[in-house]
């Protein structure tokens, strides 16, 4: 028990000396390595991507990595069709069956973002949601961290409960 639990251990602390060592890099490479997801695998229906994606906006309200221009170019898009519905600002908070409250002033203001043109972004999300996620992240930091030196903690005592157990049984033999 005392082993698997100092495994457990070593691993997060590793896993978080990692994070922070790489951060710089994951901090270039993630956006990209979204896009690459959203791309082709992105189109309409139920496909475990295109949910996955949709929950995400929904959630972070945002639109596609970067931006509402991810969206150019992929299987998705048509000549009226620029993003799916949970890039647009949605009456409801279900990504399975969004309500858009503008689709058409949606749309075309997502046509211009693509397109470069000076948008407004009244009924479209502009901001991406790897941006966004960083900022959720940022925010709740402290909560984060706090979380994991308790969890830490906790599987510090349980370790030093487990050793006086141990040393505790041969005493009473």
């Amino acid at each position: 028990y005392i082993f698997f639990l100092s495994v457990v251990l070593i691993g997060e602390l590793g896993g978080g000396i990692a994070a922070a060592v790489f951060k710089g890099k994951i901090h270039d490479q993630l956006p990209d390595i979204l896009n690459k997801s959203l791309g082709p695998n992105y189109t309409p229906g139920n496909s475990l991507q295109t949910k996955a994606w949709d929950y995400v906006q929904v959630w972070l309200t945002c639109c596609g990595s970067t931006g509402p221009k991810d969206y150019s170019g992929t299987n998705f898009t048509d000549k009226s069709t620029h993003v799916p519905d949970t890039c647009c600002v949605l009456t409801n908070n279900d990504p399975d069956k969004p309500i858009v409250k503008n689709s058409t002033a949606c749309q075309t203001e997502a046509n211009q973002i693509q397109h470069n043109a000076t948008a407004t972004s009244n009924f479209v999300k502009k901001e991406g949601c790897f941006t966004s996620f960083e900022s959720q992240i940022k925010s709740h930091v402290v909560l984060l961290v706090g979380v994991g030196v308790g969890i830490a903690m906790l599987e510090l005592l349980g370790i030093v409960l487990a050793c006086y157990v141990c040393r505790r049984g041969d005493k009473d033999d």
